[in-house]
């Protein structure tokens, strides 16, 4: 089955709270819907872990204790290995969905759209690449 985005802010559940991050997440479509059933299942929070080990998702019951977040590093290979052993600190249980590719870079992008080719991000970055880049004169203007 080939891979969906999942869009920013599909996921919700009032008045948990479930925050993705701020890019494309790829996955089968039935993430979102695992994550709804996960907060209504007594899991007080759930992490989507990203492979290049940040994370895609944070899911939690109570909104207070993404307090945790202040001190846990952003855009590292660890993130979410130390968000989740925050949350865990402060006693909250923590569920991990499926861990997911996300898109950070041009890179990213490249190894990703060819295993969704026929979804929009596939089409976009095509006609990103198709735009003929100008050499770059350092602003020499030469």
């Amino acid at each position: 089955m080939a891979k969906a985005p999942i869009p920013r802010f599909a996921v919700s559940c009032t008045p948990d709270v479930v925050s993705c991050a701020p890019k494309a997440v790829f996955g089968t479509p039935d993430v979102v819907s695992r994550t709804d059933v996960a907060l209504t299942h007594h899991v007080d929070a759930l992490l989507g872990r990203a492979t290049d080990g940040g994370w895609w998702a944070l899911g939690l019951r109570d909104p207070a204790h993404a307090d945790v977040l202040t001190d846990v590093p952003m855009s590292t290979s660890e993130t979410s290995e130390h968000t989740s052993l925050a949350l865990q600190a402060r006693g909250v249980h923590v569920a991990d969905l499926p861990s997911l590719s996300d898109v950070d870079t041009m890179a990213d992008a490249r190894r990703i759209a060819p295993g969704i080719p026929d979804s929009r991000f596939a089409g976009v970055l095509d006609d990103l690449l198709a735009v003929p880049v100008a050499p770059n004169d350092n602003g020499r203007g030469t």
